[in-house]
C-alpha cells in the first residue's frame, strides 16, 4: 500500500510539471509579479490626488466598502 501511494505522489509531481517545464516561464512570472507590487500606489493617496479621475474615485470608493464589508 506504502508503494502504491508513492507511486501516485510520483504521477502527480510529474503531471504538475508538465505545462511550466522552463525556468524562463518561472522568471517571467516572477518578473512580471515583481513589476506590478513596484508600481502599487495606496488607495489613500490615488484618491486623494486631484488628477485621479472622478470615476476611478468613485470605484476605488466601491472597492474599499467592499473591502471594509468583507
Amino acid at each position: 500500500m506504502k508503494q502504491l501511494s508513492q507511486i501516485y505522489l510520483v504521477l502527480l509531481l510529474l503531471t504538475g510539471l508538465q505545462g511550466c517545464t522552463t525556468i524562463g516561464y518561472y522568471g517571467q512570472a516572477v518578473g512580471g509579479h515583481m513589476s506590478l507590487m513596484m508600481r502599487g500606489q495606496p488607495v489613500r493617496s490615488v484618491v486623494a490626488d486631484p488628477q485621479t479621475a472622478p470615476a476611478l474615485k468613485q470605484k476605488l470608493a466601491v472597492a474599499v466598502a467592499a473591502r471594509n464589508f468583507a
